[in-house]
């Protein structure tokens, strides 16, 4: 499982926010706009890994990114883009899932 890399093309994402944690990574938060995202992330969804996005209480899902795996420039709020998304597979300990790895 080791270096496996799952790519998905065509998201339709829409620019949040970006915040600084305590360690000082800047993470870039994005709406997920597709209405099909189970079937589009089902290669991810299904294993039962940690997913680098949460669903809200109001039913949107929300993608974190760290800002150095994006090659979007500019973001503007509320912008949506068109976009692939990069995933690389991980494993700390008892934790293993899905971070991305390259959006843009």
């Amino acid at each position: 499982m080791e270096d496996e890399k799952v790519v998905i093309k065509n998201v339709r994402v829409e620019y949040i926010t970006t915040k600084t944690d305590k360690f000082n990574n800047e993470t870039c938060y994005f709406k997920l706009k597709d209405k099909n995202i189970d079937n589009k992330f089902a290669v991810l969804i299904n294993e039962g890994y940690n997913k680098p996005w949460f669903k809200t209480d109001k039913g949107h899902y929300i993608l974190k990114v760290k800002t150095k795996y994006t090659k979007l420039k500019e973001l503007k709020k509320e912008e949506t883009i068109l976009t692939d998304i990069a995933f690389k597979y991980y494993k700390m300990g008892e934790s293993e899932g899905f971070y991305v790895s390259l959006l843009g």
